[in-house]
């Protein structure tokens, strides 16, 4: 997985499991959400979907991809502000991000917007920025608002269907709502050690996976391991941090999220993302194109921009 492939992949990273609570606009700081309780906290509840009532129990694999695959089949909407710190190993340098993100799941038909609108350098300046991902009916569109610029990527073949949340058949191939078996035939699970900073050393009462890919899946050359982090009881979505072998990071942190409750008008329209006027912002679109001596379900996006 490639670092700009995974500012896709963090909605789908986080529709594993359910959460509630107020959503909370934080603001400033290289490590925002400092002033909020940690989920899971006193005057933080949680919802009791694929919950165990002993807390204290030991740290089993296969037990935790049971109760996040039941979980996930519960999952019928996502909203969430998030934070997430991207740290580049080569530069020495992180920048922060301040967003959030929405995801619906009907059936077959799934549509997911991910929305950066603040973005913080590595010496804490901060800048009012909108970058807008949404993925639905086999498209990734995103429209960068800083540089007029709107990139449309086909990601599903015309007429075939492709489970945005299923291992190894959607765009970004992470453990996402699906059965157990798919998981460990891809990953080898462990538990992780407590997490660190930044943004993760705030969490309490959590459970926690580690997934190192396994030698000769898509993701064994570029990925060191991932690591999720959920509330305990309720499995409620805390945070996540993914290592590339060459030192690069990225760590968010959700900041309470919501699931399963109706979005309003403004949150829906940022499902919709509507392309924008082609004489002022710069066009680039790129079609899957089928390699004619390939099998029939391989196909590659072209590098080729179109015009509309």
């Amino acid at each position: 997985m490639t670092r700009s492939s995974r500012l896709a992949a963090i909605p789908l990273l986080l529709t594993v499991s359910n959460a509630i609570g107020a959503s909370v606009q934080d603001s400033g700081g290289i490590d925002p959400g400092c002033g909020a309780p940690p989920m899971g906290s006193a005057g933080s509840p949680m919802p009791s979907l694929g919950a165990i009532s002993d807390q204290n129990a030991e740290w089993d694999a296969e037990s935790l991809l049971e109760r996040l695959e039941i979980s996930g089949r519960e999952m019928r909407s996502l909203e969430s502000d998030l934070t997430m710190i991207r740290f580049d190993s080569l530069l020495e340098e992180s920048e922060t991000r301040l967003g959030r993100v929405l995801l619906t799941h009907e059936g077959d038909a799934t549509r997911i917007a991910v929305v950066f609108d603040e973005f913080i350098d590595g010496s804490g300046h901060g800048e009012m920025r909108l970058q807008h991902w949404v993925y639905a009916d086999g498209w990734l569109d995103e429209l960068d608002h800083h540089q007029k610029r709107y990139v449309r990527r086909q990601l599903v073949m015309p007429g075939e269907s492709v489970d945005p949340l299923r291992l190894g058949e959607g765009p970004i191939p992470l453990p996402i709502a699906q059965r157990k078996e798919d998981v460990l035939a891809r990953f080898e699970v462990l538990e992780p050690p407590p997490p660190s900073p930044p943004l993760l050393d705030r969490l309490e009462d959590f459970v926690g996976i580690r997934l190192v890919p396994r030698p000769g899946t898509d993701l064994a050359s570029e990925t060191a391991y991932i690591e999720l982090f959920y509330q305990r009881e309720s499995l409620a979505p805390l945070g996540m941090r993914v290592l590339d072998r060459n030192g690069d990071r990225d760590t968010i942190l959700l900041r309470r999220p919501q699931v399963n409750v109706p979005l309003g008008e403004d949150r829906q329209g940022l499902l919709l993302l509507t392309p924008p006027d082609p004489a002022e912002w710069a066009w680039d679109v790129r079609p899957l194109k089928r390699d004619p001596t390939a099998t029939s379900d391989s196909a590659a996006t072209s590098d080729a921009s179109v015009e509309p």
